[in-house]
């Protein structure tokens, strides 16, 4: 990978030692995918609360949850009154 050697052996231990996946961020999957050649599952997190997005972007996912679980409620209200 381009990120250099401490990148690269972060993925190379992660193979050694026999880990389920390597979480990097997402920006670097694809190169990730590339360097370890099917021997390791890439994954990464999108949208978790301490990761790369921008304060702005957390707050605006916030709302949208917030609207999205009050949607949730209302119909599990209605299924529950049937």
């Amino acid at each position: 990978m381009q990120h250099g050697k401490k990148f690269n052996k972060f993925l190379d231990d992660a193979i050694h030692y026999g880990t389920a996946s390597a979480c990097i961020p997402a920006c670097y999957v694809k190169e990730a995918a590339a360097y370890v050649e099917g021997k390791l599952p890439i994954c990464t997190v999108i949208g978790f609360p301490n990761g790369y997005s921008t304060t702005s972007v957390k707050v605006f996912l916030k709302q949208k949850m917030q609207l999205l679980m009050e949607q949730v409620k209302s119909i599990w209200s209605s299924i529950l009154r049937m």
